[in-house]
Formats: C-alpha cells, sequence, structure tokens
C-alpha cells in the first residue's frame, strides 16, 4: 500500500515567502493510510462505530466520492485525529464495498458558533479551517444532510490509485459508484 501513497503524495509546500521551511506531509500520509488500513474490512469499520450515511456519491461526470462510513459523534466535533479520520470512503465492489480513501471534517464556525441554516449566512466571520498534510480543508460548504452544519473536510485518496486530480480532490474520477 506505500507504493499507492507514494505515487499519490503531493510535493512539499514552502510555509511563507520569507522562511525557508518545506512542510512534507508524507510521513502523515503513510502513518494515516497504516492507521486505516484495517478498515478494508468494512465490518470492522461498523465495530468500530463507522456507519453508511447513504448511497454511493459521485459528480455528474460518474466521478466517486463514494459511499461515506461516518462516526456521526466525531463529525460533529471540533477534534482533527490525523490516525482517526471522521469518514471512511468505499465504493462498491462486487457484492461488498472497497475502502478507497479517508475524509477528515470539521464543523465550520461562524462567529464562534456551528452554522445549520440552509442558505449562506449574510454576515459574520467564519473561523479559519484546520489543516492537516500541509494543507487547508475545503470550505465552508452547506451540509450535505439534515444532521450536518456547515463544516470544513479534507478528502483522501489513501487506499487507492492515484487520483489525477490530486490526492486531496473531492471526487476520484478513476473510481465508479456502478460497481
Amino acid at each position: 500500500m506505500l507504493w499507492l501513497l507514494l505515487a499519490c503524495s503531493p510535493d512539499p509546500v514552502a510555509l511563507g515567502d520569507d522562511t525557508a521551511m518545506v512542510c512534507d506531509p508524507t510521513a502523515d500520509l503513510a502513518a494515516a493510510t497504516e492507521a486505516t488500513a484495517r478498515y478494508v474490512d468494512v465490518s470492522v469499520a461498523e465495530a468500530d462505530g463507522y456507519v453508511a450515511t447513504g448511497p454511493c456519491d459521485a459528480d455528474d461526470d460518474g466521478a466517486a466520492m463514494g459511499i461515506h462510513y461516518v462516526r456521526i459523534a466525531d463529525s460533529l466535533d471540533q477534534q482533527v485525529d490525523l490516525l482517526a479520520p471522521d469518514i471512511l470512503l468505499y465504493v462498491p465492489d462486487g457484492d461488498g464495498v472497497r475502502l478507497v480513501g479517508i475524509e477528515y471534517v470539521v464543523p465550520a464556525l461562524l462567529d464562534g458558533e456551528p452554522y445549520s441554516d440552509d442558505e449562506p449566512p449574510s454576515a459574520g466571520t467564519w473561523a479559519d479551517p484546520p489543516e492537516l498534510f500541509c494543507r487547508p480543508f475545503d470550505g465552508p460548504m452547506a451540509g450535505h444532510n439534515a444532521f450536518q452544519p456547515w463544516h470544513y473536510d479534507l478528502h483522501v485518496w489513501s487506499h487507492t490509485v492515484a487520483n489525477p486530480d490530486g490526492p486531496f480532490a473531492p471526487y476520484h474520477p478513476e473510481l465508479s459508484c456502478e460497481g
């Protein structure tokens, strides 16, 4: 599995214009991939509290995001744990599912509080997004279902072939929900 990780690792990121520091996410990507490898067996994920929250999600072109197996309470807190992602991403595979990635999610705070309206706020200041793997999470974005507030998220295609759109793109064009 490490070769897959190395194949999709982004280039190191320079931190700031006036510093020589460089952030390299390779070690964190390897750690997250190793920590979640046991979830190749979806029954292990279910035993650890992950619950499928809907059908396989794909964009209009058919690129898969996958079936989201979520630890709901964890996805609603403000904690980010590199080794315990809030969401596991699976795609249909024969009579079962195949682990393809992980996702981290944090409610977006507007003026210090979670925001849950369907429409974007007319005023207020969003908290800065969290960061992992040398990059900020995507968002803020509206919740994808009734229980999810506006949030920041970060997809990581850690358990499949390299994503041509990048290892943190929301959808993977080489994966399908067709099974």
